[in-house]
């Protein structure tokens, strides 16, 4: 088991050392802390980031001239406004009504023992749920390594950030963005730290499905149902029973099926096709597009209501022209899956990767993978050098400079503006990188005023040493 971390709420002294005495020579490689009062709990919490918390739901402790003896209680409401994603493990002496009661309004309540149990029941339901936190850690572990959500740009922490919040609900999500900035990568992440992890991530490529077979490829159908129906066939919904549905491309679905997702959506419930039984889905929903699906809307293409479901809670994905601060990283990432993939061992060096800092990537995140194992099968040189990099840039074509911009605004001066910034953070960031984000050096190699591009560097949050 890998190592994990503890923190033990509790005012009493005795049954605190008790604890200790029971769980650390069971859980040798566990790190305890020990909190005698909220304010302490608070400050350990922050100190050690815990996987698990075991509470003592009532305690009382001195606030404002009197007694309060829900200091346990306001833990856990101060907890959920850390976003807290481990377990907790309520120790009391309540009765069950209470007990239900805070697995009910806290979800990260996972269990209740009361302090007369057995210390052999308590040690059980410790392990239990320690091993269920290893068991996800290693998940999230092989998930991220495999399909790595990578960048540590201002604008990618706030996605992080807003993907780690969403993960223990069970709200619809919209991801946004470019075809490929990787919104199913961001999908699988949610589904991976979400309490449906267990169960299957299905995703469906709706821009793929045949317009007359949506709704037996959502909901199945039954033999004899249709032309070419030989045998009963699951669909999609009932394939991620439990776990997530994921729709990509989710503005491709055609009108006709609009409502019928709604329903979903709505009611819990779907009809096979050919059968008149009501079946219940139970499945988290997170839709992707690249669209504008208000635009889609406006024109009568999407369901109003539809829109309004699916958009309960809304994450955008930039390009990676607008946070190529993080390419480096994408590019050491990407390499090693392709050594891992074609077994060609290869590095790159510092100048390669600044030059690939300089294209705008039309193709985001996905082009840059494709890239990265064109590189390695193609380059003759170890480490791969700017020449390599310059051969399969020039293979891509088109306009020497290109300028993209969103085609739905139409203010000349606010997208003109968009597009100064744009080009100064790509352009600067990569003048920065290769001066030591040196502010002078920069200004001397580029021909730029000093003052104007430390004003530009403030402006666009662009990091230097001076």
């Amino acid at each position: 088991m890998d190592s994990l971390k503890v923190l033990v709420v509790e005012d009493d002294e005795n049954y605190s050392y008790e604890i200790a005495q029971e769980l650390e020579s069971q859980f040798g490689e566990v790190d305890f802390y020990y909190a005698g009062s909220r304010r302490q709990a608070q400050s350990l919490f922050l100190e050690c980031n815990p996987s698990l918390i075991l509470l003592d739901i009532i305690f009382p402790e001195s606030e404002n001239g009197g007694v309060d003896y829900l200091s346990g209680v306001k833990f856990l409401d101060w907890l959920k406004e850390q976003n807290f994603s481990g377990g907790i493990l309520v120790l009391s002496s309540q009765d069950k009504t209470f007990a239900v009661d805070l697995l009910v309004r806290y979800r990260h309540v996972r269990d209740y023992i009361f302090k007369d149990s057995s210390w052999i029941e308590i040690v059980s339901r410790v392990k239990r749920h320690l091993e269920d936190i290893a068991d996800r850690v290693g998940l999230l572990r092989e998930i991220s390594r495999s399909n790595p959500f990578i960048g540590n740009s201002e604008s990618m922490k706030k996605v992080k950030s807003m993907a780690q919040k969403v993960s223990g609900m069970d709200s619809g999500v919209l991801i946004m963005g470019e075809s490929g900035v990787g919104k199913e990568v961001l999908a699988r992440s949610i589904h991976a730290q979400s309490p449906r992890r267990a169960r299957n991530f299905v995703a469906v490529n709706c821009a793929a499905v045949p317009e007359g077979l949506f709704e037996s490829h959502f909901f199945g159908h039954k033999k004899g149902s249709f032309t070419g129906a030989i045998q009963d066939q699951d669909g999609c919904v009932k394939a991620a029973h439990g776990g997530t549905l994921f729709l990509d491309e989710v503005g491709e679905i055609p009108l006709s099926m609009q409502a019928k997702l709604l329903r979903l959506l709505q009611e819990k419930t779907y009809i096979m096709v050919g059968d008149h039984r009501e079946f219940q889905a139970n499945v988290r929903v997170i839709a992707a597009t690249n669209c504008d699906l208000k635009l889609a809307v406006e024109q009568k293409l999407f369901r109003e209501d539809l829109y309004y479901r699916l958009n309960i809670v809304p994450i955008s994905i930039p390009p990676l022209r607008e946070r190529i601060e993080d390419l480096p990283e994408l590019v050491q990432n990407f390499l090693r899956q392709a050594v891992e993939t074609t077994g060609i061992q290869k590095t790159i060096d510092l100048d390669s990767i600044n030059l690939l800092s300089t294209w705008n990537w039309p193709g985001n995140v996905r082009e840059l993978k494709n890239s990265l194992e064109r590189l390695l099968i193609l380059s003759e040189s170890d480490p791969i050098g700017v020449e390599d990099v310059k051969m399969i840039l020039q293979n891509f074509g088109g306009e020497p400079v290109q300028v993209l911009f969103p085609l739905h605004i139409l203010d000349y001066h606010s997208l003109k503006q968009k597009v100064i910034d744009s080009f100064h953070k790509r352009f600067f960031l990569h003048q920065l990188r290769v001066q030591g984000n040196s502010i002078r050096k920069t200004a001397e190699a580029t021909g730029y005023n000093r003052n104007d591009l430390s004003n530009i560097v403030k402006k666009l949050g662009l990091k230097s040493d001076d």
